[in-house]
């Protein structure tokens, strides 16, 4: 994948759940690579409030891509500040911060093979 290149990333569930690169990397909404590292820089967050309000109405526990992150993909060595940032749509609709305030966006999103991402 190009430096430079528009895309979005989400957490492959699935993949994880087998011991496999979990984060998916869409590029002109077609995932391109499954891979266990990657930084994009300008990164905002991209919810989806239907998708979010049929989890949450649903009693049924399947899991769905409702929040990912839009950026650009970092040339090698770009590193942001490491505060983490999760996402679990049965405690908070978007991204959310350790002190619990929302996440809007970065300069830098590092995503690394702990499930989680640093920004």
């Amino acid at each position: 994948m190009t430096p430079g290149t528009k895309c979005t990333v989400h957490l492959n569930l699935h993949k994880k759940r087998q011991g496999l690169p979990h984060w998916s990397v869409t590029v002109g909404g077609r995932v391109v690579a499954n891979v266990t590292d990657i930084v994009l820089v300008d990164a905002v967050p991209v919810v989806s409030d239907a998708t979010f309000k049929r989890i949450k109405a649903s009693k049924n526990q399947a899991r769905q891509v409702y929040a990912k992150v839009r950026g650009f993909i970092a040339a090698p060595g770009t590193v942001g500040n490491g505060v983490e940032v999760h996402c679990n749509p049965h405690r908070c609709r978007d991204f959310t911060l350790p002190d619990g305030s929302v996440w809007s966006g970065s300069k830098v999103a590092e995503f690394h093979n702990d499930g989680f991402f640093t920004c």
